[in-house]
């Protein structure tokens, strides 16, 4: 009975009691907050945490301690490549957005689009740098790229100063009167969003690579025919 008070019971008092079992919650809860993210990591980095959680023993000897350090170090790795990806989401969004001050479209809309646009972006980019899950990351750039950067430049063309209006004649013939026209607002559609021709197809010959180019220049040019612009 002492021995096992000894070798059971008092280590596992000492274990719910102390550093240990701060050491363990912390460890199970990094695994459940980076389920996701550990799968962009080298094959194999959090095995050892993941074998720590499950070993009943756990409470014995420096595993607690080795199991810290396992995660301090995965932790570290992990924030690492969670930087990268945000930096990364970051500048293909500003690939984007740094082609619509100096665009023909921002000088022309209004002060108002071109602040609601600009926040818009910024908001974006703040999301970006707050977010922890890398697919998500990525899926925010991704965003960015397929949706809004297009709406973005409709925003602003919907936005441009209204054109002088025109004038016709009046019913009597002789007092002309004011015509607004009606401007054509073009859609802006991105590249990735349009349905290509060949999907999961091959292409292995001369004449078929000219074909197939021949095709998606139908694609794009009766998307732009269609009162769209095509953002790449």
């Amino acid at each position: 009975m002492l021995d096992a008070k000894d070798n059971v019971i008092d280590p596992i008092k000492a274990f719910l009691n102390g550093n240990q079992r701060s050491v363990y919650d912390d460890a199970r809860s990094f695994i459940q907050a980076n389920s996701t993210n550990i799968a962009y990591l080298p094959a194999g980095v959090a095995d050892g945490i993941e074998t720590a959680l499950e070993d009943a023993q756990i409470f014995r000897g420096n595993k607690t301690a080795q199991l810290g350090s396992v995660v301090t170090a995965v932790r570290t790795q992990l924030d690492g490549v969670v930087a990268a990806e945000r930096d990364a989401a970051a500048a293909k969004i500003d690939d984007y957005w740094k082609q619509v001050p100096v665009s023909a479209a921002y000088a022309a809309a209004t002060e108002a689009a071109r602040q609601s646009v600009t926040r818009q972006t910024e908001q974006m980019l703040a999301r970006v740098q707050q977010e922890r899950q890398i697919p998500t990351i990525r899926h925010l750039a991704a965003q960015f790229d397929d949706t809004i950067y297009p709406a973005i430049l409709d925003t602003l063309e919907a936005a441009k100063a209204a054109p002088a209006p025109g004038w016709e004649d009046s019913d009597d013939g002789e007092t002309p009167v004011p015509v607004k026209p009606t401007p054509l607002v073009k859609q802006s559609i991105s590249i990735r969003k349009l349905s290509w021709p060949g999907a999961g197809g091959v292409l292995e010959t001369e004449a078929q690579v000219d074909v197939y180019l021949d095709q998606l220049r139908a694609t794009l040019l009766a998307t732009i025919n269609d009162n769209k612009r095509i953002t790449l």
